[in-house]
């Protein structure tokens, strides 16, 4: 997973200042569960907190509300896809996100690979 921050700043390139509020996500999304059945998402759980051991909100966000977009060619199932999500209203430190797909059938994955941030 891949995290990037977002807010305050000057498009100039210049170095940035003001408030920085947002962390956008990075991830490839499954299309295949264990079984080698193709997945149907039906949503994304992201956990985040200002501590990789207490990630203590979560954000339920449905698949049609994710962007993404194709990779790579299709296997019996779909393209691959990346996905990328943003989460608002952070405030300045250290964040750490962990995200978990849901099926149609509710069964949830584990989570993906620890990812951090550092909002200033």
């Amino acid at each position: 997973m891949l995290l990037a921050g977002c807010g305050g700043g000057n498009p100039s390139g210049q170095a940035l200042t003001g408030t920085f509020s947002a962390a956008t996500l990075a991830w490839d999304a499954p299309n295949e569960i264990m079984s080698d059945a193709c997945i149907n998402v039906a949503s994304y759980q992201i956990a985040y907190g200002t501590s990789p051991t207490n990630l203590n909100e979560t954000a339920t966000v449905p698949a049609g509300s994710v962007s993404c977009a194709n990779t790579s060619t299709s296997n019996a199932c779909r393209p691959a896809q990346s996905c990328t999500y943003s989460i608002s209203s952070l405030s300045s430190g250290t964040w750490s996100f962990v995200v978990q797909v849901a099926d149609t059938a509710r069964q949830q994955s584990g989570g993906s690979t620890l990812a951090g941030i550092n909002l200033p």
